[in-house]
């Protein structure tokens, strides 16, 4: 069956450290079940395949995939997903050097100020558990992919409270 978000969430917290391939193709995870995902990965220091191909996954979920993919990741798949240029951008800048990344953006853009809204409040929520659990955020993120990040709230708002409202 497919185990969807809610058993993403559940995997996500059972993951071994030692784990070096995870295979969550077609299985219903959406934004929610990557943020989850994300997390984890932090921890997964020997993950060199991440399969989440054929899901539900849009910009937010990629994004947050996009702040915590391992430095030992060799070969990436989210093709078949909702992936904007935004996320699909966030995913390649983020993923080490030599990685195979394969990626496709959705046929639907979204570039309603509320679903960028949404992308940033992932991203600034996985950049702060990258802070907290790293110490320095320009340690864990390429500069390009925190340069992208502060881009993305400079074109969805020009009010700098707009942030503390995340």
């Amino acid at each position: 069956g497919n185990i969807g978000d809610e058993g993403t969430v559940t995997l996500a917290r059972a993951l071994p450290c030692s784990l070096r391939s995870l295979d969550l193709s077609n299985n219903f995870v959406s934004d929610d079940g990557a943020t989850a995902l994300s997390a984890a990965l932090l921890h997964l220091d020997a993950l060199e395949a991440l399969h989440l191909g054929s899901n539900a996954i849009g910009d937010v979920g990629a994004l947050a995939l996009a702040c915590a993919l391992p430095s030992c990741l060799r070969k990436l798949r989210l093709g078949g997903n909702s992936i904007g240029p935004d996320g699909a951008e966030a995913v390649v800048l983020a993923a080490p050097g030599e990685a195979e990344v394969h990626v496709t953006l959705s046929g639907e853009r979204r570039a309603r100020a509320s679903h960028a809204r949404a992308c940033v409040r992932a991203a600034v929520r996985c950049l702060a558990f990258v802070r907290g659990r790293e110490g320095s955020l320009m340690a864990r993120l390429p500069r390009a992919l925190a340069h992208r990040i502060y881009a993305l709230v400079q074109q969805t708002s020009r009010d700098p409270a707009w942030l503390a409202g995340l």
